[in-house]
């Protein structure tokens, strides 16, 4: 499996991780909002037996918590009683109400006055439907929906993006993390290897996040591998293991007239580069009155300033290049020029020699 590293758009990535964390707390305040268990166009007191049927994974969903969430609306819990699923009353109330997925609950009782949003009416009760990931599979005893994540990267790379940081935010999207795991690839390309990769850091995550809601949104920021796994492509700066050579290190000139009296502040440019996560390894600040700021002006044919200069490893930041075909132009060497300087604020215009703005 080929990947093409340099088509992916990474800036996508980062503004679909914010949209989905959006998309994910309405989910959650729909969720709650159809725990409206009362009906009020059935007057009566509400009388329940409430059957909890649940398991010893840790990592499931806290099926308690929604107990909790019953007992505080306008009913009278007769009765409640709290299983294992192993348990063989459990197992015949798993057979009886064709319940897949537990932990799980069994609502019995004045169920006609109730609004039970996330729950289906089987055979006279209620019974959890949407049961939220993870939970165990009652057929297989597995627990699905755990996304295992392993990190692939070089210790040696002082340089190269924080890939953990890509993994934190996953939990904050609803999606929970199983077996975690760092893999020097110095030390073990097994799974470097076998998936044909070439930059670190690298992040393989299992198949179990396609079960996860906000999958269809999100797919197609993923690479998914022929045995079902996926990838998260690498954010720059990274380190291409076939050369050696971390891409995506960007030297910056702030190129500037001293004379210009009010111009904008060149180092405005610094936080939107930021915004982009460009790695500025070097920065220098040079006026046009200098020897060297005379040879850039001359290479480059700049004729408006201030304005800046990014080296050739713009490029790996995808999101920029995409920006840049509005803003500024890419010279023979690869250097990316910043041209929209009356986007910016007061510049001079050097073919006239008058300040504008």
């Amino acid at each position: 499996m080929k990947i093409n590293w340099e088509k992916l758009d990474f800036k996508k990535i980062e503004n679909w991780l914010i949209v989905s964390l959006a998309v994910l707390l309405l989910i959650n305040l729909f969720l709650i909002s159809n725990i409206n268990f009362y009906n009020p166009e059935k007057a009566g007191k509400v009388n329940l037996k409430i059957t909890v049927i649940n398991s010893d994974c840790d990592s499931c969903f806290n099926v308690l918590d929604l107990l909790e969430s019953l007992k505080q609306q306008e009913v009278n819990v007769k009765k409640e009683e709290i299983l294992d699923f192993s348990s063989d009353k459990a197992k015949a109330l798993i057979k009886k109400y064709g319940i897949t997925k537990v932990p799980n609950m069994v609502v019995d009782g004045d169920v006609e006055k109730l609004n039970l949003g996330i729950f289906n009416k089987t055979k006279g009760v209620y019974v959890l439907s949407k049961v939220p990931l993870p939970y165990v599979d009652v057929a297989t005893g597995s627990v699905e929906g755990l996304v295992d994540v392993k990190i692939l990267v070089d210790p040696l790379c002082e340089e190269c993006s924080d890939a953990e940081s890509a993994v934190l935010q996953l939990p904050q999207l609803g999606v929970v993390i199983g077996e975690q795991k760092i893999i020097d690839v110095t030390k073990d390309n097994t799974i470097f290897t076998r998936y044909n990769l070439k930059l670190v850091p690298s992040v393989i995550l299992s198949g179990d996040l396609e079960m996860y809601d906000i999958f269809p949104e999100i797919k197609n920021f993923f690479i998914k591998t022929p045995d079902g796994n996926y990838i998260l492509p690498p954010q720059a700066p990274y380190e291409d293991m076939t050369t050696g050579n971390v891409l995506g290190l960007v030297s910056l000139i702030n190129l500037v007239d001293k004379k210009c009296d009010g111009c904008y502040d060149v180092n405005n440019h610094l936080q939107v580069l930021q915004s982009f996560g460009i790695k500025i390894t070097d920065q220098k600040t040079l006026d046009i009155s200098s020897k060297e700021g005379k040879k850039f002006l001359s290479k480059y044919g700049i004729t408006k300033v201030p304005t800046i200069i990014l080296s050739s490893d713009a490029k790996y930041y995808s999101g920029l290049v995409k920006v840049w075909e509005s803003v500024g132009k890419i010279s023979e060497d690869g250097s990316y020029i910043f041209i929209s300087t009356e986007a910016m604020g007061r510049y001079k215009d050097l073919g006239n020699n008058s300040i504008i703005g």
